[in-house]
């Protein structure tokens, strides 16, 4: 990236269905995985899950892309604590239904308490 575009910016947070991985391949075919990562549950309201529907956090992965992407940028923190920057680039269906977003966590092994509570909104 250049100083105009500042790397986080070919970087994506996905969370949800759009964590499946040939989803990702279709839409970005040199993507690679960078880390797991945790963001505010204040986004869950944004797929029509309610203020803070799954909990205080929402856990996904960041995606190198390899080129810019339009979007919000999200703050976020991975496992170890430490912070990164990410575009939120889905629209609200890119999330899918809850089970399919409990099928991508348990796939790329998420938190069992972030699991747990997929578990269970998805039940109700």
């Amino acid at each position: 990236m250049t100083a105009d575009v500042p790397a986080f910016r070919s970087r994506v947070f996905l969370w949800g269905a759009d964590m499946q991985p040939s989803r990702i391949r279709a839409r970005w075919p040199r993507a690679r995985f960078v880390s797991l990562a945790r963001a505010d549950g204040v986004i869950a309201a944004g797929v029509g899950l309610g203020w803070y529907g799954l909990g205080p956090e929402v856990w996904g992965i960041i995606v190198e892309t390899g080129e810019p992407q339009e979007g919000a940028m999200v703050p976020l923190w991975l496992r170890d604590g430490s912070t990164a920057t990410a575009m939120a680039v889905g629209d609200r269906t890119a999330f899918g239904t809850v089970g399919e977003a409990l099928a991508q966590a348990r796939y790329w092994e998420l938190p069992a308490a972030y699991r747990e509570r997929l578990e269970t909104v998805a039940e109700h």
